[in-house]
């Protein structure tokens, strides 16, 4: 009898957890719904994979508050070798049956998300070798494919610039029977976005997120620099320093680096602008280019310097990339 009760605990608890989750994601999906349609409310939900995770944390806490109380309780009560190695193989099978619960758990939320999923495909493909004209923008196709779709639904592509919602985009998609599709969008590459579908009809909306294209932060951190100063045997600071430049230009000429200068600040006064367009050297490949720059430092070296650099590519976008110290001393 008494192994039953607990038994029939841990039988018992995953169901539990599981209408908890079924019920909340409903509301959760409700309160979205209202959302869409411009209903206020004072209430304000956690995502469901939060809301899970926050589950399974209680249910572990309590069971490790309860699984201390015991092994304390049967510490006080140990006599020999025999029930320390008793209360051992107790708790290792406690953990273990906990465990394989949890792994139980999760893998029927996993079913559970996936069956409840609205878009069961999604992906978006570009080719930076159509850039627009005037190198600004280029052609994204968007492929989704949905599980469900009311007849009177109607629905639409959310191109939502994450820096501007106001410039975001709402396109319509054309039904078909086969609930596949595919939608061109010309995007900015100087632009965020975040790309959601959006079903409308007369008494429910529903929105689920597609994915994110981020050009200008994957295009901006294409660029990366460091730069190091170093001494010459026997001077007692700095007095030359080299700049290493990586651009990642995708095999696409336009990308490939076309200005490069740097500013040096000692705290926030500039002591030093310099173009090393064409005093660079380096070495490249399909998709990548080296840059390097040897200078001399023609002023008191201390550590508060700071160097940044600035370029610009062929199309005419100008990027400042973040300062460094310039104190990585090497002596030669």
């Amino acid at each position: 009898m008494e192994l039953i009760v607990p038994v029939i605990i841990l039988m018992i608890i995953p169901l539990i957890i599981l209408i908890v989750v079924f019920l909340y994601k409903s509301l959760y999906r409700r309160h979205a719904n209202h959302a869409l349609n411009g209903e206020g409310s004072t209430l304000r939900y956690i995502e469901p994979f939060n809301f899970i995770v926050m589950l399974l944390l209680i249910v572990i806490t309590i069971f490790s508050i309860v699984s201390y109380s015991e092994i304390k309780v049967g510490l006080k009560n140990l006599n020999n070798n025999g029930e320390i190695n008793q209360l051992s193989f107790n708790i290792n099978n406690r953990f273990s049956s906990l465990s394989d619960q949890i792994d139980e758990l999760q893998a029927k939320i996993n079913e559970m998300e996936e069956r409840t999923k609205w878009i069961i495909e999604k992906s978006f493909e570009y080719d930076y070798n159509e850039l627009s004209d005037d190198h600004q923008s280029i052609v994204v196709d968007i492929d989704f494919s949905l599980r469900t779709l009311e007849n009177t639904s109607q629905i639409y592509l959310l191109i939502i610039d994450k820096e501007d919602v106001n410039q975001s985009q709402k396109l319509l998609i054309e039904n078909n029977e086969f609930l596949s599709y595919t939608k061109k969008v010309e995007l900015s590459l100087d632009k965020n976005y975040s790309i959601e579908l959006l079903s409308e009809n007369e008494t429910i909306d529903q929105k689920e997120e597609l994915f994110d294209i981020d050009f200008k932060t994957n295009l901006t951190n294409r660029i990366q620099f460091k730069v190091f100063a170093f001494k010459v045997q026997n001077e007692e600071k700095p007095s030359e320093f080299d700049i290493t430049i990586d651009n990642n230009h995708y095999g696409i000429e336009v990308f490939k680096l076309s200005k490069i200068s740097y500013n040096i600040y000692k705290g926030s006064t500039l002591v030093e602008q310099k173009d090393i367009t064409n005093e660079v050297y380096g070495s490249g490949n399909t998709y990548l280019d080296i840059y390097k720059y040897h200078g001399n430092i023609n002023f008191d070296y201390d550590e508060s310097l700071l160097i940044e650099l600035i370029v610009e590519d062929g199309t005419g976008k100008t990027t400042t990339i973040r300062s460094q110290y310039l104190y990585e001393e090497r002596i030669y």
